[in-house]
């Protein structure tokens, strides 16, 4: 087991570095070898840190998932926020700044590929478990804001939450495996133009009508969406 502290700078250079062999490469081309030379580390400082390299390219994975959709988390706070002001020219802004962020990462090199990063992750079964914990907690707020938003008018009739959440992810993921990503330009702002016409109908940025009023503004979380359908299944 590594003995290393798990929060010294040195066990984060050594991440930091994996984290550039990966963007350069396979991760099938790597070796504890090529990441100490790049390094500039002995292989028993490497060991110090770390149980194995399969458990150092996991995690260092799991991080570069983090550096690309780190935003994400400001945005849907945003969003939650807007939902808690009843704004919803504040919720139709944030979510197409969301958008186009999200079409705009799939855009970049290969080598950033969301779904390698994902199969790297999930090739390691301690490192999965809690990258699984990550995306549930993401999903669940994204799921309770499409919800609420949906419930309070601000998107069209067929918009509901799991079928905004689940269109938008398919499509911004899905880009990856297509080859028209590669072949076609398709500029982020169009895309997330086209997404908030499916999804706002005629209540969208450009209507001058006012969403339904409610007695009070409800926070967009897990538990209000349960309370929710419950209410409607009665």
């Amino acid at each position: 087991m590594a003995e290393g502290n798990p929060n010294s700078k040195t066990r984060q250079h050594i991440l930091d570095v994996a984290k550039i062999l990966l963007s350069e490469t396979n991760k099938d081309a790597l070796s504890v070898a090529v990441l100490c030379e790049r390094a500039h580390i002995a292989p028993s400082t490497f060991y110090y840190y770390f149980t194995s390299f399969a458990d150092c390219l996991a995690e260092a994975d799991r991080q570069r998932y983090e550096d690309l959709v780190g935003a994400f988390e400001e945005r849907i706070a945003a969003i939650e926020r807007a939902l808690d002001r009843g704004d919803p020219q504040l919720f139709y802004a944030t979510v197409r700044e969301q958008m186009t962020a999200a079409w705009s990462a799939g855009r970049a090199d290969a080598r950033y590929s969301l779904i390698r990063t994902f199969i790297n992750i999930f090739d390691n079964k301690s490192q999965a478990a809690r990258f699984r914990s990550q995306l549930d907690a993401q999903f669940d707020r994204w799921l309770a804001a499409a919800e609420l938003a949906h419930r309070r008018g601000w998107t069209v009739d067929g918009a509901t939450g799991e079928m905004v959440v689940l269109m938008f992810w398919a499509a911004s993921v899905g880009q990856f495996i297509l080859p028209v990503a590669t072949r076609r330009t398709m500029a982020p702002t169009a895309v997330a133009t086209f997404f908030m016409e499916i999804l706002t109908g005629a209540v969208g940025p450009e209507s001058s009508g006012e969403p339904e009023s409610e007695p009070e503004v409800q926070r967009a979380t897990p538990s209000a969406v349960a309370t929710a359908r419950a209410g409607e299944e009665s």
